[in-house]
């Protein structure tokens, strides 16, 4: 028995103002009934940054059969490098697989066949940055390190890490395998190496200050330009292919369309339920492509039990004209991909006073704070803390129904944390480092806290977004800046 109820059921709603809303006209390219390669070989979202840079790869090299020669990849060196950079030669190969781990590399080399240029392209789709390998080491400094031949930072950085034995013996087996490769890319100068931090967020940067940032939506504009160029050819072959990966990225990368799908998750808590209702129903959920707080989606989902059918014909008294279920199969499956912790992958930088002390991550950020509230209200004890910053964080997060505030475990002492074994193999060392580096917070009873991760949350899915901003945010707008010199370094 359907529980479709036109007054109480928010996803017709949201639809149709997805459909005649500011991106009326993405949404009107999502529904197209055109084939899309992309479309029919889509397996997931997690398959995406694999594909996109074997795509990318294509484009750059001057060798393939796409009949651009340097075309893109002097545009796309034009765009990252600005004023100054370097003629792309057609010359300039592209490795057919990763090398090394990097997501893309372009050769170039000059009349004799040596290699004179790297161009390297780390590419992030669903994911920002992280550290290498059970590494502290960020990847793009990592790759860094992998195209000059820096064999002993590499070294350094296995060594400083609190690795498996096993782990660490097969990382420098590797390196000393590299190190031995006369083959490789070392031999270049600093002024051929080029590197490149492909991602849809704005504002988002590599940890590596070497890198510069190229958006998935200049790479949109490059590929108007390649269509472009194909089309006036008559080469409607290649043009078909760019094509369908430009409005793929498009569709998938729109800031205009993500933003209004993020706040109708938040303005609406039932949502994301009736949504996976549909989605299960229809079957365009993968389930091998889930996230934190999904589990909350899918059980409320049981009890709503949506009808695709009633869906549709309640869409077509708001709209005005008949949907297809081919268009709301991939209306739907688009919005389910872009739900809001799609969007939670947050890479924020912060300053605590001089800017010379460097930059700090949220939950680096969150232990200065936490360290200043302390002395500024005179804390003595844990449950002092809890109560009091407890207050303040359960005043300021945004609602979230698959990510409830509980005001527990605001601090934790991570030497003394009863840790799964597999957590404490990957997270024991990087929170007693952070810790230590931050400074711990200290009272009578002798231990030595950090600020939990979770932040009072028992599923924290989107706990960076939906919290530790949040929290930041109020100290930085609302506090003493004496006490909280909270400036943005992102």
């Amino acid at each position: 028995m359907s529980s479709f109820n036109q007054d109480d059921t928010v996803i017709a709603r949201v639809l149709a103002d997805l459909i005649t809303g500011d991106s009326s006209r993405l949404v009107g390219e999502i529904l197209r009934p055109v084939p899309n390669f992309w479309d029919i070989v889509d397996y997931g979202a997690s398959a995406g940054e694999t594909r996109y840079s074997k795509m990318v790869g294509w484009l750059l090299d001057p060798q393939e059969d796409h009949g651009l020669g340097t075309f893109f990849a002097s545009r796309f060196v034009q765009t990252a490098l600005g004023e100054g950079a370097p003629e792309i030669s057609e010359r300039a190969r592209v490795h057919p697989r990763e090398w090394r781990n990097i997501d893309v590399l372009l050769v170039d080399y000059d009349e004799e066949g040596m290699p004179v240029r790297t161009l390297v392209i780390e590419n992030k789709t669903d994911t920002s940055e992280h550290t290498r390998s059970g590494l502290l080491t960020a990847q793009t400094t990592w790759y860094n390190w992998v195209i000059r031949g820096d064999f002993e930072s590499m070294e350094q950085s296995v060594a400083s890490a609190d690795l498996e034995p096993a782990q660490a013996a097969r990382l420098r087996k590797q390196i000393r395998r590299w190190r031995t490769d006369t083959g490789d890319y070392r031999g270049i100068d600093d002024a051929g190496r080029h590197f490149v931090y492909l991602t849809p967020r704005q504002d988002e940067h590599a940890e590596d200050p070497e890198f510069r940032t190229v958006t998935y939506e200049q790479l949109e504009g490059l590929l108007d330009e390649v269509i472009q160029l194909l089309t006036d050819r008559g080469d409607a072959d290649a043009a078909k292919i760019v094509l369908d990966f430009r409005r793929t990225i498009h569709r998938r990368f729109d800031r205009r369309l993500g933003e209004q799908i993020t706040h109708a998750f938040e303005e609406y808590p039932d949502l994301g339920a009736e949504l996976a209702s549909v989605a299960q129903q229809m079957g365009v959920v993968n389930a091998e492509d889930t996230r934190a707080g999904d589990k909350q989606y899918f059980k409320a989902a049981r009890t709503k039990k949506i009808d695709p059918e009633e869906l549709r014909a309640h869409l077509d008294q708001e709209l005005g004209r008949r949907i297809t279920e081919i268009e709301l199969r991939r209306l739907v499956a688009h919005v389910w991909q872009s739900r809001p912790s799609s969007f939670a992958n947050d890479t924020s930088k912060f300053h605590w006073g001089d800017k010379r002390n460097g930059r700090f991550s949220k939950t680096e950020m969150l232990q200065k704070i936490a360290q200043a509230f302390v002395v500024e209200h005179r804390i003595t004890s844990i449950d002092e803390f809890e109560e009091k910053f407890g207050a303040v964080v359960g005043t300021v997060i945004l609602p979230d129904p698959a990510n409830p505030y509980d005001g527990t475990a605001l601090l934790y002492d991570p030497d003394h944390h009863p840790y799964s074994p597999s957590d404490e193999r990957r997270h024991k060392a990087k929170e007693i480092d952070m810790r230590d580096r931050i400074g711990a917070i200290t009272f009578d009873d002798g231990k030595r806290y950090r600020v939990h991760w979770n932040l009072g949350h028992r599923r924290p899915g989107r706990v960076g977004v939906i919290a530790h901003l949040p929290v930041i945010r109020h100290f930085q707008q609302t506090g003493d800046p004496q006490v909280y010199p909270i400036e943005d370094a992102s």
